[in-house]
């Protein structure tokens, strides 16, 4: 994700979540949890220039499905964006995104690219973020149709981005919770994928000590990416688990006013990073540990929780 100033300094960030539970739950389809998504009726379809433009109260999208795909994707984005709020604590926020956020689906990679100005880029969504002070003036994702999980793996994963900023209000989030708390928002066989890589990269000890992943700043080597989001996964994973996702948004929130030690031993009870780092390795021993649960699947006993954990 980027987050832009308008003094057009920006840097690059992302985010997932899961949590560490019994192998073998499948992730239900955005659909299926549509329940309280906006009303259809709501929805309005137009044709421009080669598009179909479907826009809703918060969302434009702009793509070259159908109609009724048009209707069925604006419907989800809505969906998703609730759950997304309540569950990372922006529900308290302005009730309706103003600007809406605009959803460019590309039919092809190089597409994508020449739109984003990055020859080569290989990402299928990508979340531009523009502020003026803390007010949001811009919402942009762009998105692959050409790749066979965007809707749920790259769809999910940039909205979250979308979210978060707006409960950062433009402040800095770390790049490796960022991240983490995007893939958690990912189809089970995507994070799945994800931890396949970090595997290797461990069976390989090319990982980061703690301390070191939760300085990086900007996008790791090649050689080192699948450590990096693998790691920003689990890490994530695992302290959300240990807490709940208020807590850790909370975490995150005191980085900045003390030590990365400080904030961990006030929410975490970890004496610092290196104690993080030893017992996070000790965890990992353990394949079992590596599995997961989407936490979106989970919603309504996330918001249970939250609405009573005395605040």
């Amino acid at each position: 994700m980027e987050i832009s100033e308008n003094s057009g300094c920006s840097y690059g960030c992302g985010v997932w979540l899961v949590m560490l539970v019994m192998a073998g739950s499948a992730a239900p389809t955005l659909a299926e949890h549509r329940s309280n998504a906006s009303d259809p009726s709501t929805v309005k379809i137009t044709h421009t220039g080669g598009w179909c433009l479907a826009e809703s109260r918060n969302f434009r999208c702009w793509t070259c499905q159908n109609e009724t795909e048009a209707r069925n994707l604006i419907l989800d984005c809505e969906d998703l964006r609730s759950r997304l709020r309540v569950l990372w604590g922006s529900e308290s926020t302005e009730r309706d995104w103003t600007p809406r956020c605009e959803i460019v689906i590309h039919r092809t990679q190089s597409a994508y690219c020449s739109t984003l100005a990055r020859p080569g880029d290989s990402s299928v969504g990508s979340t531009r973020i523009q502020f003026d002070g803390e007010r949001i003036v811009s919402r942009r994702i762009d998105l692959r149709c050409d790749a066979p999980d965007w809707t749920t793996a790259a769809l999910p994963h940039e909205l979250t981005h979308a979210v978060l900023a707006e409960r950062f209000r433009g402040r800095p989030i770390p790049p490796w919770a960022d991240e983490g708390i995007a893939m958690l928002s990912e189809s089970a066989s995507k994070r799945e994928t994800r931890l396949a890589d970090l595997r290797h990269a461990l069976r390989h000890r090319s990982t980061y000590p703690i301390r070191d992943l939760i300085a990086v700043r900007q996008l790791p080597p090649l050689h080192l990416r699948d450590a990096y989001y693998g790691q920003s996964l689990v890490l994530t994973s695992w302290l959300v688990e240990r807490t709940s996702p208020k807590a850790f948004i909370q975490f995150l929130e005191a980085c900045p006013e003390t030590t990365v030690d400080g904030a961990l031993r006030k929410h975490f009870d970890f004496s610092g990073a290196d104690a993080l780092d030893q017992a996070w390795r000790q965890r990992i021993q353990n394949p079992e540990t590596m599995t997961q649960v989407d936490l979106l699947e989970r919603g309504s006993e996330v918001e249970v929780a939250s609405a009573t954990d005395g605040n």
